[in-house]
C-alpha cells in the first residue's frame, strides 16, 4: 500500500501561472515555467516542462540527548549530504477556464559518519487544480494534492496563509511542490491528502461572495503520531468601496479531530473577522498592497483522560504588506495572531503567533535570489501543558548559464523547540540545523509553446 502511495503521488502533473499579470513577479528559478528565469508566454495551448535539480553540501544539527525518545526514528544528525530532485509541470488555458498539474520528486543521501553509515529520506508529491467560469459572474476552484512528506512541524505557519485575499489577483496562480528536496528532522515519513474547493459570485460589481471548503487528512506511515483530519468551511463577503480598498467579512468553522492509540481527541472552532484591504499601484510594475484586520475564535475542545476541556474565546489579529519594487523585486511580510493546530504531533490548540518574510529579486543579469523567514511560537490553550517555538531561514542564490541550465547555493536554518508532546511523536524536544548545499539547476520544455 504505501509503495501504490508512493507511485500515485509521482504519478500526478503540474502546471504554471497563465496570467499577464504573473509576469510582473519575479519567478523561482527552480522549475521555473519557460527557463530558469522566465515568466510564462501567455499561450493558451497545453505546455509541457520538466525541472531537475542536483546538489551537496553539508548539515551541521544540534540536538540535545534524548533519553525518552522512540529509538526508531532518531533525530538526523551532522553529515554531508547529496540530493536529486525532479518536477513535472503541465498547464492548459483558455481565458479564465484553466487546469494546473504539477508533480515532484526526492532523493536525499547522507553520510553520518565513518562508522554510523547514512541514510536515505525520499519524498514525492502532486497536486491538481482547476477553474471553471460559471456564467459572467461566477466561478469555481477546484484543487486535490497527496505527498508523502518527511517529518517536521505540521501546521506551524498554517494559520498565516488566512491572510490571503478573497481571489488571486491571476487567477490559477499558486505555488507549486518546490522541486528542492524537504529538511526532514527524523527518517519518519507522513501520508498527507489535502482537497478544497471555493465557488464565487459577483453580487454586485463592488460585491464579491465565496463559499470554500478544504480538508487534509495525514498520518505517519510507520511509528508514532496522530491520524489527524481537518474539515474548514468558510464563508467570506468582500465589498470594493473604492477602487483600491475593500473590506472583508468572514466566519469560518473547522474540526480537527486527532487520533492516538484509538482515543479521539476532538477539537472545533468558529472564527468570525473583519478586514480592510488597500492596494496602491504607482505603475504598471510597482505596486503596495496592505491588509489590517482582527476578530475572535471560539475553540471547545472535549476532556479526555486527564486532559481538561476547553471552552475559550480568543482574539484574532493579521496584518500583511506586499510591494512589488518592479519587474525585478518583490517582498511580502505576513503576521497573525490566531489559534493553530499541529497536525499528526499533538492533540492540542495552541495560542499562537506568526509572521513570515519573503523577498525575492534579481541581483544582476541571470543572478536572482529568493529567501523566506518565518517564526512562530504558541502555547496550549491548557496551561501547563504543550508549547513550541520555531524559527526558520532559507535563502537561495542561482546563476544563470543559459535559460536552461544553472547553479544554485541554498542556505537554511532552523531551529524548533516542541514541549510536552515529544513523547506521542518521533520529534526530538530540541532541533537545531544549518544546511548548505551547492548544485545545479536544469529546465527543458517537453511540449507546447513557450
Amino acid at each position: 500500500m504505501r509503495l501504490i502511495t508512493l507511485v500515485l503521488a509521482c504519478a500526478g502533473v503540474l502546471v504554471v501561472d497563465h496570467s499577464d499579470a504573473a509576469a510582473q513577479l519575479v519567478q523561482g528559478p527552480a522549475g521555473g515555467s519557460t527557463g530558469i528565469f522566465g515568466a510564462g508566454s501567455g499561450s493558451t495551448a497545453p505546455t509541457l516542462a520538466l525541472s531537475l535539480d542536483f546538489d551537496g553540501g553539508y548539515d551541521a544539527v544540534s540536538v540535545p540527548a534524548q533519553p525518552e525518545a522512540p529509538a526508531l526514528f532518531v533525530p538526523l544528525q551532522s553529515g554531508y549530504v547529496a540530493s536529486g530532485a525532479a518536477s513535472v509541470r503541465f498547464r492548459q488555458a483558455s481565458g479564465q477556464r484553466y487546469f494546473l498539474g504539477l508533480a515532484s520528486g526526492s532523493l536525499t543521501q547522507q553520510q553520518i559518519a565513518r562508522d554510523l553509515g547514512s541514510y536515505t529520506l525520499t519524498r514525492a508529491e502532486s497536486s491538481l487544480e482547476a477553474g471553471v467560469p460559471l456564467g459572467r459572474r461566477a466561478g469555481l476552484l477546484l484543487s486535490a494534492a497527496t505527498s508523502v512528506e518527511p517529518t517536521y512541524l505540521f501546521g506551524v505557519f498554517d494559520d498565516v496563509s488566512r491572510n490571503s485575499p478573497l481571489l488571486p489577483e491571476a487567477p490559477g496562480v499558486t505555488p507549486g511542490p518546490s522541486s528542492a528536496p524537504a529538511v526532514s528532522i527524523t527518517g519518519q515519513r507522513w501520508l498527507a491528502n489535502r482537497v478544497s474547493t471555493a465557488v464565487h459570485r459577483n453580487l454586485t460589481p463592488r460585491q464579491i461572495f465565496r463559499l470554500s471548503y478544504d480538508g487534509m487528512w495525514v498520518r505517519p506511515l510507520e511509528g508514532p503520531g496522530f491520524r489527524s483530519q481537518s474539515h474548514g468551511a468558510m464563508a467570506q463577503h468582500t465589498w470594493n468601496v473604492r477602487e483600491n480598498a475593500a473590506l472583508e467579512f468572514l466566519y469560518r468553522v473547522d474540526a480537527n479531530p486527532q487520533v492516538l492509540d484509538g482515543i479521539e481527541y476532538p477539537l472545533n472552532s468558529q472564527t468570525f473577522e473583519a478586514r480592510t484591504r488597500f492596494r496602491r499601484a504607482y505603475s504598471a510594475s510597482r505596486s503596495l498592497s496592505f491588509m489590517a484586520g482582527g476578530g475572535a475564535v471560539k475553540v471547545s475542545a472535549d476532556g479526555v483522560g486527564a486532559t481538561a476541556t476547553i471552552d475559550q474565546l480568543s482574539p484574532t489579529a493579521s496584518g500583511s504588506i506586499s510591494y512589488v519594487l518592479n519587474r525585478r523585486w518583490s517582498l511580502s511580510l505576513d503576521a497573525r495572531r490566531d489559534v493553530a493546530v499541529l497536525s499528526g504531533l499533538s492533540a492540542e490548540p495552541f495560542r499562537s503567533t506568526s509572521a513570515t518574510l519573503s523577498i525575492t529579486g534579481i541581483l544582476a543579469r541571470r543572478f536572482s535570489i529568493s529567501t523566506f523567514g518565518g517564526y512562530s511560537r504558541g502555547a496550549s490553550l491548557r496551561p501547563g501543558s504543550t508549547a513550541f517555538d520555531v524559527a526558520s531561514v532559507n535563502m537561495q542564490l542561482v546563476y544563470g548559464f543559459t535559460a536552461a541550465i544553472g547553479a544554485m547555493l541554498r542556505y537554511t536554518y532552523e531551529e524548533n523547540s516542541l514541549v510536552g508532546a515529544s513523547a506521542r511523536s518521533s520529534l526530538p524536544s530540541e532541533f537545531g540545523r544549518n544546511t548548505i548545499r551547492i548544485g545545479v539547476t536544469v529546465w527543458a520544455p517537453v511540449y507546447g509553446r513557450f
